[in-house]
């Protein structure tokens, strides 16, 4: 499969998200080791590219302006990280959804986030990503 890095993506910027909007609004370390596991270095000793990948998704966030952190170099994460007004105002953003029976649930992002990652799904964490970030509308996702 082409796209894994981009599931992978998903799967690190909700956790990024999830962990810092239930601390929120104190500031939190973020490490990638709590996203991949174990780092894992390669025959020169750099970290390998899941490592890599992970540590970018979290300084795509701060460069999009989704969360903040103390700037500090930390090759293992970011220090003293939060969320931006812009990001909190998106995770609590009440949103309608629909269920198979046609009952409507009225829930934030950050709830069907949570739920996404609660349930391995790629394809529920994709959706839910998307539904922050505005690319998709609620009634897709249901």
């Amino acid at each position: 499969m082409l796209d894994v890095h981009i599931d992978d993506f998903y799967k690190d910027i909700s956790v990024i998200l999830l962990t810092l909007f239930r601390n929120f609004p104190c500031k939190a370390n973020l490490y990638v080791d709590d996203l991949t596991g174990p780092a894992v270095l390669d025959e020169f000793g750099l970290q390998d590219r899941r490592f890599r990948s992970a540590l970018s998704a979290m300084s795509w966030l701060a460069e999009e302006g989704y969360i903040r952190h103390s700037g500090d170099y930390n090759p293992d994460g970011l220090d003293q990280a939060v969320l931006s007004e812009r990001a909190f105002k998106q995770l609590t953003k009440a949103i309608t959804i629909s269920d198979v029976s046609e009952q409507q649930q009225i829930e934030n992002i950050a709830s069907i986030i949570e739920q996404a990652i609660h349930d391995r799904s790629s394809i529920k964490i994709k959706h839910a990503c998307q539904m922050f970030f505005g690319s998709i509308d609620t009634a897709a996702f249901a």
